[in-house]
């Protein structure tokens, strides 16, 4: 199949979606660590498979177990920054959000030995409220970004359902938004987390059959059919977090026996350019 179907994984730990704030920062350190197990499933599956992926890792599951950022390098995937703390860049501001991603990347450059080339922001959330976030990200190295929606508004750009280049400020970035499929006129998003768990294979297949880009994203919890239940969430996120979770492997395993899934580099290289990911 032609295009660009690019594998990624966001790694964060089950209570974590949304918003930080659905559970305060103070109560993640009591709540059972499940990261590391889902996220050696995860490693297990793509060396089956002989995969290569872009894992956007929080900075506090950094700090919490910098091992398992050095272990997803040794196998050979890309690392990328998703924040610090799960927060949305526009709640943030321009000025925390800079010091928090200076502060992040340098962490994960001094604890994998390798500079870091992308990110992604929690939830996808660049908006019109943060559409400095390009020229923030692309003045700390990074080449390629994966943080927005298509059809959301940044300024006075609508986001297409395709890889494209900001530039604004002197700068350049790539830009590999989530793109949507529609369903009887309404634009929906289907390609990773719960809203893949949620859809059937077959429709699944559909929308990928349909167009030549597409970006697959999950977290650790969407393999793990064991979530744990806490009464800090909400009811429907406690619902969220376990629906469809034992047909994830098998979902992804059909779509990457159908498709060519790539990394976030290795389609950077292929739409843009060469960088040097050593």
């Amino acid at each position: 199949m032609n295009g660009f179907y690019i594998l990624t994984f966001d790694i964060e730990d089950w209570y974590l979606s949304y918003h930080s704030t659905q559970m305060p920062l103070e109560l993640w350190d009591k709540q059972q660590y499940r990261t590391e197990r889902n996220t050696d499933l995860i490693l297990d599956f793509l060396n089956q498979r002989k995969l290569k992926a872009t894992f956007f890792f929080l900075g506090y599951e950094i700090k919490k177990n910098p091992s398992l950022l050095r272990k997803v390098h040794k196998e050979g995937h890309e690392l990328g920054f998703h924040g610090m703390y799960h927060v949305p860049p526009h709640v943030s501001g321009r000025e925390k959000f800079q010091k928090e991603l200076r502060y992040g990347l340098s962490m994960m450059s001094d604890i994998s030995g390798a500079p870091i080339y992308f990110y992604r922001a929690p939830g996808f959330s660049l908006n019109a409220e943060c559409e400095w976030l390009p020229e923030v990200v692309a003045a700390e190295g990074i080449v390629a970004d994966s943080s927005v929606v298509s059809g959301t508004f940044v300024g006075r750009k609508r986001v297409p359902d395709n890889p494209f280049l900001w530039e604004r400020a002197g700068i350049k970035l790539a830009e590999f938004p989530l793109s949507k499929r529609r369903i009887l006129g309404f634009p929906v998003k289907y390609s990773g987390s719960g809203y893949l768990r949620l859809w059937p294979l077959w429709l699944l297949q559909n929308f990928f059959s349909r167009g030549n880009y597409h970006m697959l994203y999950f977290h650790p919890r969407d393999f793990d059919t064991m979530v744990p239940i806490s009464t800090e969430l909400p009811w429907y996120r406690n619902i969220m977090n376990r629906i469809g979770n034992a047909g994830t492997l098998e979902k992804l395993s059909s779509l990457a026996f159908k498709y060519s899934l790539t990394s976030l580099g290795q389609a950077y290289n292929q739409w843009k350019g060469k960088i040097d990911l050593e």
